[in-house]
């Protein structure tokens, strides 16, 4: 049985929703790529003027959507809603215990708890910052890396994680 013990700050935070963000970024890119490049080749010889303008306002509304949207909430949008949630919710930021073994992990706080097996959760993902252990789509629990003592104590997590079935990759397949 393992033990870490952390609380959570707004850099933790901000570094989880990025994490997050950029596993949904990857996933978009491997079709607004194409997308877009098969556009550009379609704008080069299409002849008419009002099929050339429309095409290239599909093309702009795409780079807005999957490019300067994402980069200003990358940059912007998640630090300011991570720093309000912290000041808003004292709870996120109270020392949490967390405890593992090899079929489940837990952890407690003075206001919340909660107790897994290891195998229900749908993956994880992680970064040098944080490590994120999905119990579903969009939920996550967040361990910033400081927290862990030791950089082999956060490899037995994610072995036992391993070995339990949980994805390493987002989205679980």
């Amino acid at each position: 049985m393992s033990r870490i013990e952390f609380a959570l700050t707004a850099d933790d935070l901000i570094a989880a929703q990025r994490l997050y963000q950029l596993a949904g970024i990857k996933r978009q890119a491997v079709w607004v790529v194409p997308i877009l490049g098969f556009a550009l080749y379609l704008y080069t010889r299409l002849s008419g003027e009002t099929d050339r303008l429309l095409l290239l306002i599909a093309m702009l509304a795409m780079v807005f959507s999957r490019v300067l949207v994402p980069l200003y909430s990358r940059f912007f949008g998640i630090p300011r809603m991570a720093r309000r949630a912290i000041a808003d919710d004292p709870a996120m930021s109270e020392l949490a215990n967390l405890g593992w073994d090899d079929q489940a992990i837990w952890a407690e706080s003075e206001t919340a708890s909660w107790n897994q097996p290891m195998g229900d959760l749908k993956a994880w993902l992680a970064d040098d910052r944080v490590l994120l252990l999905f119990r579903q789509v969009h939920l996550f629990h967040i361990i910033p890396a400081q927290a862990f003592p030791d950089v082999a104590t956060r490899q037995a997590l994610i072995a036992a994680l391993d070995a339990n079935g949980v994805s390493g990759t987002w989205p679980p397949r």
